[in-house]
C-alpha cells in the first residue's frame, strides 16, 4: 500500500503560504525578531511573530472569535487541500493535529483565568471552552475544512506533530481512512512560556539574533 503526500500548506512568521516559505528558504530570509521586555527583568527574547496571513479568516465572524492557534490551522489546512486537488466527496477523511500548548498562552485564556479567580463569571467569553479544551482546536479546523470524519488531537510536547503523522499513517494503513489531513499548530509567544522555560534555564534571554538564532 502506497501512501503519498499530495498537498501541503503553512503559515509561519513572515510566511503566509508555501510560496513565501520556499522564497525565504532559498534567499536566507531571517523571520525571527527581538522583543524587549519579555523576561522578568525586562530581558529581550528571540521570537517568531506572525503579523500577516489571518486577514481572510478574520472576515468570518465565526472564525474570528476562535483562538489564533485554531485559525492558523484553518489557513494552512485550506492551502493544503487546494494544493492536493483532491475531491473529498465519498471518501473517508480524518484530521490529525499536534499541539503542545494549545491556546493557553493566548490573551482570552489568560484574562479568563483572572476573571475566574476574581469570581467575575459574566466577564468570561462564551468562546472560553475553545481555549480550555485542546480538542476544540482540531474539531474546529475539521469543521471549517468541511471534514466530518475522524478527528484526533495529539499533545505530546515537542513531538506532537510528528506523532500526529504517525497516527494518521496507522489509520490510512488500516483502511479506516482514505485521506488524512495532518499538521501541527502553535501560538506560544507569551510571557507564560518565556517565564516557564527561562525558570528552568533552557531559554537564554538577552541574546542577539546573530548569537541566539539557531
Amino acid at each position: 500500500m502506497k501512501i503519498v503526500v499530495s498537498g501541503y500548506g503553512l503559515i509561519a512568521p513572515n510566511t503566509r503560504n508555501v510560496e513565501e516559505f520556499l522564497y525565504n528558504l532559498q534567499h536566507g530570509v531571517n523571520s525571527l525578531e527581538l522583543i524587549d521586555g519579555e523576561g522578568y527583568q525586562n530581558e529581550s527574547n528571540i521570537v517568531g511573530v506572525i503579523h500577516k496571513g489571518l486577514e481572510e479568516v478574520d472576515e468570518d465572524r465565526k472564525i474570528k472569535r476562535l483562538p489564533k492557534v485554531t485559525k492558523l490551522g484553518i489557513v494552512a489546512g485550506k492551502e493544503a487541500l487546494k494544493s492536493a486537488e483532491i475531491d473529498l466527496d465519498g471518501k473517508k477523511v480524518g484530521v490529525f493535529i499536534g499541539t503542545s500548548l494549545g491556546s493557553i498562552t493566548e490573551r482570552p485564556f489568560q484574562d479568563s483565568v483572572l476573571h475566574i479567580n476574581n469570581n467575575e463569571y459574566r466577564k468570561i467569553p462564551i468562546t472560553f471552552p475553545h481555549y480550555v479544551n485542546y480538542h476544540s482546536i482540531t474539531s474546529s479546523i475539521a469543521h471549517f475544512l468541511g471534514v466530518k470524519g475522524v478527528t484526533k488531537t495529539i499533545t505530546t510536547g515537542c513531538t506532537s506533530s510528528l506523532e500526529a503523522i504517525e497516527s494518521a499513517l496507522l489509520y490510512l494503513k488500516s483502511g479506516k481512512l482514505d485521506v488524512a489531513i495532518v499538521g501541527g499548530t502553535e501560538s506560544s509567544i507569551d510571557r507564560t512560556v518565556t517565564y516557564a522555560f527561562a525558570r528552568t534555564r533552557v531559554l537564554p534571554l538577552n541574546q542577539s539574533l546573530k548569537d541566539g538564532a539557531v
